[in-house]
């Protein structure tokens, strides 16, 4: 990979490449994207990546649609670190394709689940109705977007509820 001073990262590079300690954000939209918006996203992510710095120093990052629903962004903090104000620069960037897509991204209290093959996003309260209602259990796998890192994402991002910290919600 080439370095530049000013530039981000390639999207041609790999996640897998990342070392487990890459930071790792994940938001999660209510909806599912349509190919064409996750194609949109993704020119949209390049660009961003372009010019993620931090401390005038170019960020070695990656962000990909998954399930077309989640944006995963992660970045390699070996060369340089995520900092307070490139943080803020994601937060913009998300709250642009929230505004732009007239999708919810940033709201923490949404849960992800799915119900068969269907992924499905709903607010904490509508979730405990059902999980009250039987339609979720224990077994019902969810995703834990509370992961800081790849190896944390890799190992528990989509789990069992009684492994996340969404299991209090089961009640009993």
């Amino acid at each position: 990979m080439l370095k530049s001073e000013k530039a981000g990262s390639l999207l041609s590079e790999s996640y897998d490449t990342f070392p487990t300690s890459a930071r790792v954000w994940v938001y999660q939209s209510y909806r599912a994207f349509t190919e064409e918006e996750t194609r949109q996203i993704r020119e949209q992510a390049t660009l961003f990546l372009s010019t993620w710095s931090a401390h005038g120093a170019g960020l070695k990052g990656r962000i990909d649609v998954i399930y077309g629903r989640f944006i995963r962004v992660a970045v390699d903090e070996t060369t340089a670190g995520a900092s307070g104000c490139s943080i803020d620069k994601l937060t913009a960037f998300i709250r642009r394709l929230e505004r732009e897509y007239s999708v919810r991204m940033l709201d923490t209290m949404a849960i992800g689940y799915r119900d068969g093959d269907t992924i499905k996003t709903c607010s904490r309260d509508e979730f405990q109705r059902r999980v009250a209602a039987g339609e979720i259990s224990e077994k019902t796998i969810v995703f834990d977007n509370s992961v800081t890192t790849k190896e944390e994402f890799d190992s528990r991002w989509e789990v069992p509820i009684g492994e996340t910290g969404h299991r209090e919600l089961l009640g009993g």
